[in-house]
């Protein structure tokens, strides 16, 4: 194998190391997004909301709601710009979420996800 025949070995190489770390097309951050509880108002539990904090359109937002007993996922198909959407009982089949609930948020084209625990007390809790 000549020089040219062995410089296109290791770029293919390079290239496909540099996929694997990069992800393709995935963004190595957290998806600009916050996550709160309310109160329902109609039936019990809290509602999860979800608030975009970009000006681009998110899709496929996966979210997993755990507590010690269950673990439940929904995904919304897309969420726009600087706009909310709120995941409750209704469209969790019947499911209360409970105030001691943990919330990961998972949306595509980025690496990390968002995590939050729900507060006691029925607050708004930070995201991380």
């Amino acid at each position: 194998m000549g020089f040219r025949g062995q410089f296109r070995a290791v770029s293919v190489v390079a290239a496909v190391i540099f996929l694997a770390l990069v992800g393709c097309g995935k963004r190595f951050e957290r998806p600009p997004i916050e996550v709160s509880q309310r109160e329902s108002l109609l039936g019990a539990g809290n509602i999860v909301q979800i608030k975009s904090t970009t000006n681009e359109v998110l899709t496929e937002i996966e979210v997993t709601i755990k507590t010690k007993d269950r673990e439940v996922r929904h995904t919304e198909p897309r969420l726009g710009a600087y706009q909310t959407v709120e995941i409750g009982w209704k469209k969790l089949g019947g499911w209360q979420i409970p105030h001691t609930a943990e919330v990961e948020v998972r949306v595509t084209g980025y690496g990390l996800p968002v995590r939050a625990r729900l507060s006691d007390e029925g607050d708004d809790d930070t995201a991380q």
